[in-house]
């Protein structure tokens, strides 16, 4: 597995600058794809559900392989910081939900400790709330 630091500095790319928004979206990402077990780099059947938008999206659409133009990102606003992952090939789900903890660290101690942290302090998992979608 590559390292998360790799993972989140390729994401910035992307997203124009490093934040705690940022690692949120890449460690969920990353996550979802030990949970699931698949490879985001070959899996074309990959989905995601965010229910709030926010710096996050660019992480999951870079570690996750998803895009808006792909149409295997999509928006059902709940309003919390939570993703609905999806495997179509296989089945298999699972929502990840960030729990904002308050560490009272500056914005870049607070991305290092979402990318390194422990899972189970930063992310409650969970059933996805929404069937898995298909392509139109």
């Amino acid at each position: 597995m590559r390292d998360i630091h790799e993972i989140y500095n390729e994401a910035g790319k992307l997203h124009g600058h490093y934040c705690p928004g940022l690692a949120i979206g890449v460690r969920a990402a990353v996550e979802a794809e030990q949970i699931l077990g698949c490879d985001c780099k070959t899996n074309k059947d990959l989905f995601c559900i965010y229910e709030k938008a926010a710096c996050w999206l660019d992480g999951i659409q870079w570690v996750f392989n998803t895009s808006l133009g792909k149409g295997n990102i999509i928006a059902n606003i709940q309003g919390e910081a939570a993703f609905n992952f999806y495997d179509a090939q296989t089945g298999k789900s699972v929502r990840l939900r960030y729990k904002s903890p308050d560490k009272g660290l500056s914005r870049p101690e607070m991305a290092e400790y979402i990318l390194t942290g422990p899972f189970d302090e930063l992310y409650e998992q969970g059933d996805v709330k929404f069937p898995c979608p298909s392509r139109g």
